[in-house]
């Protein structure tokens, strides 16, 4: 707090310097708009009761407090101490020893059931070696194939079908042509919890004192809105205008959502999100997938294309920002910005095509 109190001051005195300077007649800044007050108060016959303009030095301290509030939020900390003895270390390295006789155990099961799925794998590929037909001209197939593994190459096309987002207010303001995936995907900014962990060994003895230290730390996340900080329940999270976003963005496509994996800690959010596999058809988030792409005559399943992230999902490019709403006549906090996001103080939406242009022979 210390720190806190000489960085406000500090910022103080700069604020104070810039409205003490003296203007041309020599007169104080904040005299100087004082005055002018009265004189449009006399002018337009108001009286002093009425509310009075922000002067310069309201204006720097709000943003003063605004900034020391940041910083506090960055610099406190939440320490934690365990202490743990000789014999709490003895009962530890006996619980470690007999968790390694039992891996030594069924090691030998686990490495047999390991090289039955390796030989399960090389008798698929010799099926598909001895049995897939190769297909020289996939424009052009045959029925005599019907039923049969076949192996051939072409490219990813849609022909002159277009493909625009779940019908809303979210929606982008016309389809696209050559589009083969089309994605919006909606981030918050929330507070998250890190810790570092400091440990101190006894001089006489094995006892060890561990000092955990959580501190805040703020960033976006696709996951939506987290709950309370275990260790800061002061600081909670906003919500912001996340809920009137999802009903905005209409009824999701899936019944509910995969249950959210045990992820461990000090995990970046963008990272965490990716663990986790964010569903973009739960709101608001969004997808769309082509219906009419093929490779030559053969058809490409939305199955196919969602699975094979690899091969269809690799090369995201931004959609065009003309094609992005300007703003939301239901959520006017949401603008786009220059980059070309729909995006808040606490929120914004990021739209990603995937062209069917962009793929070679696959």
């Amino acid at each position: 707090m210390t720190v806190l109190r000489s960085i406000k001051f500090a910022l103080l005195l700069a604020a104070l310097a810039v409205a003490g300077t003296a203007g041309e007649s020599g007169e104080l800044r904040s005299n100087h708009i004082r005055s002018k007050v009265q004189v449009n108060n006399v002018d337009v016959g108001t009286t002093t009761s009425h509310a009075q303009p922000k002067s310069l030095m309201d204006a720097a301290e709000e943003f003063i407090d605004f900034e020391v509030d940041l910083l506090r939020r960055r610099l406190q900390t939440v320490d934690e101490t365990t202490r743990c003895n000789t014999w709490c270390k003895l009962k530890q390295s006996l619980g470690l020893t007999i968790i390694g006789l039992l891996l030594i155990c069924i090691s030998p099961c686990l490495m047999w059931k390991n090289e039955g799925r390796h030989v399960k794998e090389l008798r698929r590929i010799d099926f598909c070696k001895n049995k897939a037909v190769v297909i020289d001209n996939s424009d052009v197939p045959t029925d005599e194939h019907t039923g049969d593994l076949v192996h051939f190459v072409g490219k990813v096309s849609v022909d002159d079908d277009v493909l625009d987002l779940k019908s809303g207010a979210l929606n982008i303001s016309s389809p696209l042509t050559k589009a083969l995936v089309i994605k919006r995907t909606c981030s918050i900014y929330q507070k998250f919890e890190q810790s570092a962990q400091q440990t101190k060994n006894d001089m006489i003895g094995a006892g060890q004192t561990t000092t955990t230290t959580f501190s805040i730390k703020e960033d976006w996340t696709p996951m939506g809105p987290k709950g309370p900080l275990e260790h800061f329940p002061n600081d909670p999270n906003s919500r912001g205008i996340w809920d009137e976003l999802v009903t905005e963005s209409g009824p999701s496509d899936t019944a509910s959502s995969p249950a959210a994996m045990k992820l461990p800690p000090n995990l970046p959010p963008q990272m965490a999100a990716l663990f986790q596999q964010v569903d973009l058809n739960q709101s608001p988030h969004c997808m769309s997938v082509s219906k009419s792409a093929h490779v030559g005559g053969f058809g490409l399943s939305r199955g196919i294309i969602m699975t094979e992230k690899a091969v269809f999902q690799s090369n995201w490019m931004q959609v065009p920002a003309e094609l992005v709403p300007d703003h939301i006549e239901s959520l006017p906090e949401l603008r786009k910005d220059r980059y070309g996001n729909l995006a808040s103080l606490l929120l914004r939406c990021i739209y990603f095509i995937q062209m069917n242009s962009r793929f070679k022979n696959i």
